[in-house]
């Protein structure tokens, strides 16, 4: 069973949800290890598609604090999503239309 290391609680407030999707996202070594800590934050984050391939846009992921290089890292950084290709034709057609927001709900 997945551990869930961040929920969108406002989410299923604001949006009416039609879909979900499991998907999974690439994380650096300390990205991973700050989100076991509890320090990822999904509030106001979108998925947008960049030259056909899906990202997370908006998660905030707060630097690990025993992490070398802390002076580089971006924790609003584009993360790319891991999807099978049919679900991302589907989802970009789904975003395509007017009106049709795709968020993270965990």
């Amino acid at each position: 069973m997945v551990k869930i290391v961040a929920q969108n609680r406002r989410a299923r407030y604001d949006y009416e949800i039609l879909d979900t999707v499991e998907a999974g996202l690439m994380l650096t070594g300390q990205e991973v290890k700050s989100c076991r800590n509890g320090n990822a934050n999904l509030a106001g984050s979108y998925v947008s598609f960049l030259h056909g391939k899906p990202v997370l846009k908006g998660m905030k992921i707060a630097a690990y604090q025993f992490a070398s290089g802390l002076e580089s890292y971006d924790p609003g950084r584009d993360r790319p999503l891991l999807l099978s290709k049919a679900d991302v034709q589907r989802l970009q057609s789904a975003s395509d239309e007017k009106g049709i927001t795709i968020i993270p709900l965990e």
